[in-house]
């Protein structure tokens, strides 16, 4: 409603630099304060922002233009992927790689040491600016390069961001290290996000856009909550940096991997 297939990559980096503001108050801010003043003052803040999102959603209007598409179909909502299973498998396989090993650095930080405020600081807050830039960078270089094309440097890119994990666990656990490592993780994984956004916009029809954005979106999700867990469990069984080093190899195996069928994405 608000946007036009002329800017979908700057409407999905904005879009997900939004989520980023929320993650920033509800990871990163709410940590420092339960660090400093206890749950009660942490759970106060958290009722706050929902109060603020709500007053938000009362007074927002939609704009009057509606793309009116036909009514919600679902058995052809679930149909959408008939015919296209080579993107099916980049909505599966390119969120493997990033999320086994980003969702390890909250815990990492835990087994090191680190104090709740000092891993809500570094990671949520200052790492996650990064993610805004990731974003913005993204919706450039869809603009420039397309997004097929666009896509294959940001998997590219994910494999530096994962390796520069293995900082904190080589022993550089200081501020710097630990906020370089999740800093580029932040900014290849909202890159990513932007990226794959854009194209499952871009593969929505006239007829259902909503409903078919939102039945790739579901999906895409899902392998992401999947491959978090897959990491941490991993991770306890064979440490954090062969997950790590692994995640990695598979970065550089999917990138292989979307190269062959690029024509078929």
């Amino acid at each position: 409603k608000i946007s036009n297939s002329s800017n979908l990559s700057f409407t999905n980096a904005l879009k997900l630099s939004g989520g980023l503001i929320g993650h920033v108050s509800g990871n990163g801010l709410t940590l420092v304060i339960y660090a400093k003043f206890g749950w009660s003052e942490a759970n106060l803040f958290l009722t706050s922002l929902i109060a603020v999102s709500l007053l938000s959603l009362a007074f927002f209007k939609e704009p009057e233009r509606v793309n009116v598409g036909e009514g919600l179909d679902f058995r052809a909502m679930f149909g959408f992927f008939k015919g296209k299973k080579a993107w099916l498998s980049v909505l599966f396989v390119q969120s493997i790689g990033i999320c086994a090993a980003f969702g390890l650095l909250s815990p990492m930080l835990v087994d090191i040491g680190w104090k709740l405020e000092d891993i809500g600081e570094v990671l949520h807050i200052y790492g996650t600016i990064f993610g805004f830039a990731g974003a913005l960078v993204a919706g450039f270089a869809v603009k420039k390069l397309g997004a097929k094309r666009a896509f294959l440097y940001a998997v590219a890119m994910q494999t530096l961001g994962i390796l520069a994990i293995w900082l904190p666990i080589g022993g550089w656990t200081d501020r710097a290290s630990v906020l370089f490592a999740s800093s580029a993780a932040y900014a290849v994984y909202m890159a990513q996000a932007t990226i794959i956004s854009t194209m499952m916009m871009q593969r929505a029809s006239g007829r259902r856009p909503a409903s078919e954005y939102a039945v790739q979106s579901s999906l895409n999700m899902t392998f992401q909550i999947f491959s978090f867990y897959l990491g941490t469990l991993l991770a306890g069984t064979f440490g954090y940096g062969a997950v790590v080093l692994g995640a990695a190899a598979f970065c550089v195996l999917s990138l292989v991997y979307f190269i062959k069928i690029y024509k078929f994405i």
